[in-house]
């Protein structure tokens, strides 16, 4: 049997086996697992889903053949197999409005997030698990949306998160704030919220920017491609520049794998099958980058890319290949800029080959260029 007795946080939760009425809807669909709290390696506290016939198997957001009834659910949270519940949202037309880390011990709300409550009369609303945020749940049929918006000026850990259409599960507490008869559509909610905070991203990605050019909410980010992946074109970057991020503070492939593993429908989701290859490969990459760097630095520590004195008598000479005769050659660095008044630069940009080449590379190592047989007269 699954531990459930270490010290955990307290979990916020109604009567798991008779949700409010509103939820009836849910209820009757096969998209429930359940959760328990569990360290991170970074020693937070997640809720990674599991099995509710084998609480000691993973379940996967994206695989319903790993989901339950809510009976079996609720069943194993009672047997003490798991903290709490979880729905199940790909391919239903169930959404979701998260406000975290806004609610008081009395039950009150940061202003934000009052006001976000205030905008959605009629909708339902429960207490999150954690006991300090709130969870509005609706339907939706708009485009899909999976997006989390840290709230600035709020408290640590202040945020938004929207879903809609998204592969991933959402706890149910059912702890209802109010009393709804049933779930109501929460689109425009969600397009304003998400139209909102995008304004608000946009503009400080304008005007304030770090210095260093990471953007303000750069951690956040790479926890939510984790989380939640990427869209269908960018999942290989966000991917490469995850492992990257991970590999920079000290993580090992080992230790990626098993981050990465614990939420199956995010980034890691399109190397089902094959993730510690696709790991270690991008692993590779980056630490090989790495030691370049520092082999660089080395170097000019040592006085190898450093300008020195030597007698012109012992320089062995070389001849030059031209790329446009006493002007360019290959294999060293040149600079084209402006345009030259004569107009003898626009000759050698006419072909599209050659304009890219000296787009990409300022610097030759000696390879044939575009340039050879357009290059201008004289």
């Amino acid at each position: 049997m699954p531990r459930t007795s270490d010290p955990h946080p307290q979990t916020v939760a109604g009567n798991l086996a008779a949700l409010p009425p509103a939820l009836a809807p849910l209820c009757d669909q096969k998209r429930w697992l359940v959760w328990r709290w569990t360290r991170g390696k970074n020693g937070k506290w997640t809720k990674p889903p599991f099995r509710a016939a084998q609480p000691d198997q993973h379940a996967a957001n994206n695989d319903p053949e790993t989901w339950s009834d809510h009976g079996a659910a609720a069943a194993a949270v009672s047997a003490g197999h798991a903290h709490g519940i979880g729905f199940a949202l790909p391919g239903s037309d169930i959404s979701a409005v998260d406000l975290d880390r806004c609610r008081n011990i009395d039950g009150t709300l940061d202003a934000w997030a009052q006001a976000i409550v205030d905008s959605a009369p009629g909708a339902y609303l429960e207490v999150t698990v954690s006991g300090t945020g709130v969870r509005i749940i609706g339907t939706g049929a708009g485009a899909p949306v999976h997006r989390k918006f840290t709230v600035r000026n709020g408290r640590e850990g202040a945020a938004v998160e929207l879903y809609r259409g998204a592969i991933r599960y959402i706890t149910v507490s059912g702890t209802e704030i109010g009393n709804c008869n049933q779930v109501g559509n929460i689109d425009g909610l969600i397009d304003s919220l998400l139209a909102e905070h995008d304004r608000a991203e946009h503009g400080r990605a304008n005007g304030g920017a770090k210095a260093n050019g990471a953007g303000a909410n750069g951690d956040d980010d790479i926890d939510r491609l984790i989380r939640n992946g990427a869209p269908e074109g960018q999942r290989s970057e966000a991917f490469n520049r995850v492992i990257w991020s991970l590999a920079a503070t000290g993580a090992s492939v080992d230790e990626i794998v098993t981050e990465l593993e614990r939420y199956p429908g995010g980034i890691a989701e399109k190397y089902a099958g094959r993730l510690a290859v696709e790991v270690e490969r991008c692993w590779r990459k980056w630490a090989q980058c790495r030691s370049n760097d520092r082999r660089g630095d080395r170097r000019q520590a040592d006085g190898e890319n450093t300008a020195t004195l030597r007698r012109a008598d012992i320089i062995e000479p070389e001849s030059i290949d031209w790329a446009w005769p006493n002007r360019f050659a290959f294999g060293k660095l040149a600079l084209l800029a402006g345009r030259s008044r004569s107009r003898q630069i626009e000759p050698a940009l006419r072909d599209r080959g050659a304009a890219q080449h000296w787009r990409r590379l300022p610097v030759w190592r000696g390879q044939r260029s575009a340039l050879r047989g357009h290059r201008p007269h004289g």
